[in-house]
């Protein structure tokens, strides 16, 4: 079972993670859409223990999309990536599905929300779908952790 459990989060490093590069703050973008959540609020006492997700898409005038990625959680490593589409995109083709570490979207205390899987359409046709971790650098850890006891 353990192995099992190494395989997962080490496959879901990789896939998550590494399909995700972060470079600037789109600053000269347009921001089309933005959402912000927190795993945690419900279940901490303090106000500083509260955890935020940001994911904002912005697209700029030679219609490049840009999906940013944004957390005050400090073992978050930041991701963006960026797609070409020939056309405008409005708030209303873009998805966001936030799912749990063991992949539920009914988040509880021990199985808090981790992943934002996005997906961008145009004419009922979704032309962009990607998953962002934002306990990327939390599982990077735990697998360092796990390697160096070998």
């Amino acid at each position: 079972m353990k192995k099992f459990i190494q395989s997962i989060l080490l496959l879901t490093v990789f896939f998550l993670v590494g399909a995700c590069s972060y470079t600037e703050s789109p600053s000269q973008k347009n921001l089309i859409y933005e959402e912000t959540i927190s795993p945690n609020e419900k279940y901490v006492s303090s106000q500083e223990d509260i955890v935020y997700y940001t994911i904002q898409v912005f697209q700029d005038s030679d219609y490049t999309i840009t999906v940013n990625s944004e957390s005050n959680f400090a073992l978050f490593k930041p991701a963006q990536y960026s797609i070409e589409y020939d056309q405008p995109v409005s708030k209303e083709n873009i998805e966001i599905q936030w799912t749990t570490l063991m992949g539920s979207t009914e988040a509880s205390e021990d199985d808090e929300l981790t992943t934002a899987h996005i997906s961008l359409s145009s004419n009922d046709e979704i032309f962009s779908e990607r998953s962002i971790n934002f306990i990327n650098g939390a599982l990077e850890t735990i697998i360092d952790a796990i390697d160096s006891k070998k």
